[in-house]
Order: C-alpha cells, then sequence, then structure tokens
C-alpha cells in the first residue's frame, strides 16, 4: 500500500511538472510569434460625395499607414445599395502594385497584397461605387470594413461611412380617365399630372396599356405652358414621354393622350394602365389614380353612336334696332321738333352705340346709349326749322335707321297779318265798287234828257239801270 502511493505522488508530479512545460512552451510561441510582424496603424476612408441620386457613381478611397512590418496584407471594405462597383488602383507608398487579390462586387471589396511592408509605410486603395437605381431617398449607402497585416488583430476602417440619397424631385403621380366606362369603339382621354417638389432636369413618363386603338398624344404641358418632348412616343400598346427642361420645387407637368376601344371589344372587357414617372436618375414612382377602361356594350337595337352634343353657341353681337317711333308730325316754325324712339339691344353683347337725327345727311342731335344684351331703352332726339315747309328726315343706329317725314308751317303771326291783309283787300275792292257805282249813277243822271224832252224816255231808263246793275254784280262776284 505504501508502494502505491509513492506511485501516485510521483504521477501527480509528472503531469505538474508537463502541465508547466507546456504553458511554457505556448507562452514562448505566442512571445516568438510577435516578435518581427507588423500592424495596421490608421486606417480611413473618404468618400467623394456626401449626397449622390440612384444611379451615380461615387469614387471611394481607404488609406492606411502600417507599423512595423509584414508581408501580407489584407482589406475588406462591405457596403449597401450599390447597383455595381468597380476595382481602382492600389499603391504602396504611392506607386502602384499589383494585388494577388483585387475583387469587387455590388456588396463589397476584397483586397490582399503581398509585398514587404515597413513601419510607416502607406497602402492606399481606390475603387468606385454606383448605388442601385432603386434606391429609395430616405435610405443611404453604408460603409464598413476592416485592415489587416499578417495574422495581426484587424483595424475598423474610419473616415466617411456613408453616403445619403437625394430626395425624389417627383412628389406625386397621378392618372384620371375621362371616362371610365365606354362603348365598343368610343375614345377616353388620359391625363397624367405630376407635381414636383425639388429640381430636376430631365422627366421621363413611361405608360403601358393592353392594345387598343387610335392612340394619340393630345397636349404636354410644364407649368400649363406647351412643351416639345425630346421623346415623343406612342404606340397601341404604350407611352414614352421624356422632357429636358430646368424643372423646380412646385413645378407641374401634365401629359393628355387619346385612346379608342376596339370597335371588336366585348362587353365587360377592361383594358388595364400602369405607369411610372422618373426625375433624373432617381426610383421610378408609380404613376396611381384610375388604372383601368371598362368596355360596357349597348345591347340596343340603335347601334348608331349616341349624338354629340350640340356646340355651345357663341354669343350674338351687339345689335341696335329702332322698334318704335314718336314724334309731332306737323309743327310750326317756332315749336321744337321731338322724335322719341325705342332702341332694342338684340344681340347678347354689351354695347354703346350713338342714336342720331339727321336732316339731309347732316346730324342735327345725337345721344350715346349703352345697352346689355336684350335690354331697351327710350330715347329722345329733337330739333327746330327756320322755314316752313315738307322734311324728310333718318332717325338711325349703327346697325337700323327709320326715315321719317315731316310738315313745318308758318309762325301763328305770320298767320294772323296775311289774314288782316286780305282783309284789307277786300275793304278796299268793295270801297272802290260802291264809288264806281255812284259815278255810274251821276253820269247816267246828268246825261238823261227830260222826259218831256225824249220820247221813250221811261224805257230807255229802264235799260240803263238793268246794265249798271249787271256791271256792279260783275265786278263783285
Amino acid at each position: 500500500m505504501t508502494h502505491d502511493m509513492k506511485f501516485t505522488q510521483t504521477k501527480s508530479r509528472a503531469v505538474t511538472v508537463a502541465a508547466v512545460l507546456l504553458v511554457s512552451v505556448v507562452a514562448a510561441s505566442v512571445a516568438f510569434s510577435g516578435v518581427g510582424l507588423a500592424s495596421v496603424d490608421t486606417a480611413d476612408r473618404t468618400v467623394g460625395e456626401t449626397v449622390v441620386e440612384p444611379g451615380d457613381s461615387v469614387a471611394v478611397s481607404v488609406e492606411l499607414t502600417v507599423t512595423d512590418g509584414g508581408d501580407r496584407l489584407t482589406i475588406q471594405d462591405d457596403f449597401t445599395h450599390a447597383g455595381a462597383a468597380e476595382a481602382g488602383d492600389l499603391q504602396h507608398n504611392g506607386e502602384s502594385i499589383d494585388p494577388v487579390i483585387f475583387a469587387v462586387d455590388d456588396r463589397g471589396l476584397t483586397v490582399a497584397a503581398e509585398e514587404s511592408f515597413e513601419d510607416g509605410d502607406t497602402v492606399t486603395v481606390e475603387y468606385t461605387v454606383t448605388v442601385a437605381d432603386a434606391v429609395d431617398s430616405d435610405e443611404t449607402v453604408s460603409f464598413d470594413g476592416t485592415a489587416g497585416i499578417d495574422e495581426q488583430e484587424d483595424v475598423d476602417i474610419g473616415g466617411d461611412s456613408s453616403v445619403e440619397i437625394a430626395e425624389n424631385p417627383i412628389a406625386s403621380a397621378d392618372r384620371s380617365l375621362d371616362p371610365t366606362t365606354v362603348d365598343a369603339g368610343e375614345t377616353a382621354t388620359v391625363d397624367l399630372a405630376l407635381e414636383l417638389d425639388d429640381d430636376a432636369d430631365r422627366i421621363t413618363v413611361f405608360e403601358d396599356y393592353e392594345r387598343v386603338s387610335d392612340a394619340t398624344v393630345q397636349s404636354v404641358t410644364h407649368d400649363g405652358e406647351s412643351v416639345d418632348p425630346v421623346i415623343d412616343a406612342i404606340d397601341d400598346e404604350s407611352l414614352t414621354i421624356g422632357l429636358e427642361e430646368p424643372f423646380e420645387d412646385g413645378d407641374t407637368v401634365e401629359i393628355s393622350y387619346s385612346v379608342s376601344v376596339p370597335e371588336d371589344a366585348a362587353d365587360d372587357t377592361e383594358y388595364a394602365f400602369t405607369g411610372v414617372a422618373t426625375a433624373d436618375n432617381q426610383p421610378d414612382v408609380q404613376i396611381i389614380g384610375d388604372d383601368s377602361l371598362t368596355v360596357d356594350v349597348d345591347d340596343s337595337d340603335d347601334t348608331s353612336p349616341a349624338p354629340s352634343p350640340p356646340p355651345t353657341p357663341s354669343p350674338d353681337p351687339a345689335a341696335f334696332d329702332i322698334s318704335t317711333v314718336e314724334a309731332n308730325s306737323s309743327i310750326s316754325v317756332d315749336e321744337t321738333l321731338t322724335v322719341t324712339a325705342t332702341v332694342e339691344n338684340t344681340g347678347d353683347e354689351d354695347d354703346e352705340q350713338d342714336v342720331s337725327l339727321l336732316l339731309d345727311g347732316d346730324v342735327v342731335d345725337s345721344d350715346t346709349t349703352a345697352l346689355d344684351g336684350d335690354e331697351a331703352a327710350d330715347v329722345t332726339l329733337s330739333t327746330t326749322f327756320d322755314d316752313a315747309g315738307e322734311y324728310d328726315m333718318v332717325l338711325e343706329t349703327e346697325d337700323d335707321s327709320t326715315d321719317l317725314s315731316f310738315t313745318v308751317t308758318k309762325a301763328d303771326d305770320d298767320d294772323t297779318e296775311e289774314d288782316d291783309t286780305e282783309e284789307d283787300e277786300t275793304e278796299d275792292e268793295d270801297a272802290d265798287d260802291t264809288e264806281q257805282d255812284d259815278e255810274t249813277e251821276d253820269d247816267t243822271a246828268d246825261d238823261e234828257p227830260a222826259d218831256d224832252d225824249q220820247p221813250g224816255f221811261g224805257v230807255l231808263v229802264t235799260l240803263v239801270g238793268v246794265v249798271a246793275v249787271l256791271i256792279v254784280g260783275h265786278r263783285r262776284t
């Protein structure tokens, strides 16, 4: 039993010694492995742009400084939201060198170089990352990498670590169909409306739809002004419009086109519309709103198309017509002729015209009258005359005229004097007749012989008296 105890103690000491020797060997190995091996002192990344648009490329540079020495350098730099990446140049102390590994894809970069690296050396690697087209403006391109020499612990690459994505200039894109339901063979209008909230230089709109007929671009406007697209392509299945303009925040772009449903389209057929709009290299913006055109075939016996609504008539121009005229048809020289006319604007538009009274082509009185459409008003004009007589006059507007006739008599004082003159002349004539009768009687008395002296005297006197009476009566007549 004593022998067994000694053997056990001896075995325990041997295990302890072996463990101590193993630890010593490991420690020595670790200590030896650190002698003469290099490490990376600093590693910094520089990105050429801090804000980019989808599809843009950005240059990336990683620069290292070496401490101590070493023979093999490795760099691993990962990134996100890249559509592609391209290797550039690898330099050691400013001189290009050939790496043993220079691999790059849309997820990261791997570089390995075997050179004699010494304390204080610099290593620079350059590459390019192209941002994916489908990156949203609220995302970023992120970088994360390490660098190391030989078997030493890797150092994190510091410096620039992300790139922001610029906001999409297109704030909204909407589609409206008018109408949304049509009969076979009928036409619908498609209106696209884009609104921007940032600057842009180029906008492209793509629309796809099921086969239609007679697709035609109606108009393309920028802020309400017609513009000429650099791309204007439309057929029975798609539309492409490209614009190159200086677009700014708040601008609008409107595109209108029409499509016709085939004549043989079946009832309840739906024609779907899908589309996107892009500004510069930003991601596509989906066009939303009305997205289908439905066919509703009219099953009635009358297959003729519904009549188009009558066009809205244009307003009739103003027309001033003279409808009624009132006037004193007979006046004297010392009176005023007054003409009252009803003038009516038989048109729809408002206007004003001169209503004039003319004598021998000359305007003797005029009045400017303003009338709304279908409005009428009375206009009164007047004039006087210097001489009696018959007068022909004209009452006119720019659109109508009426002939007028008036009789002008002498003044009342002139008539009284004429009557007095005629009476005086009559009295004078009567007085002359009386004197002549008296003279005739006197002459007759002087010439008559005495009854006793002339035979037949009574008969002669009678004849003379009859003749005298006849003469006097004739003169008075």
